[in-house]
């Protein structure tokens, strides 16, 4: 297994590495959907918002596990938020 961080605001990563992920983490859901690392394969019509497996928060405060196995593929996009800045 491994987790992938791609951290920017522009495509970081190869569309496969997403698409093939076991899971997918971000911090914000609508942010994420229009920038950084998804931007290009949900413009391509390829990822849907279905397909991402929840929030960082969720998965610190324990509403959902993150890895759970091994030989999990896990992708976490962390955008960044200017309100969590403050």
């Amino acid at each position: 297994g491994q987790i992938v961080f791609p951290m920017g605001s522009f495509t970081e990563c190869e569309d496969e590495l997403l698409l093939r992920a076991d899971k997918v983490f971000v911090d914000s859901i609508g942010q994420t959907m229009h920038r950084g690392a998804l931007k290009s394969v949900v413009d391509q019509g390829k990822f849907k918002q279905e397909m991402i497996t929840g929030t960082i928060g969720e998965v610190v405060c324990g509403k959902i596990d993150g890895k759970v196995k091994n030989n999990e593929r896990i992708v976490c996009i962390p955008i960044g938020t200017g309100a969590m800045d403050v």
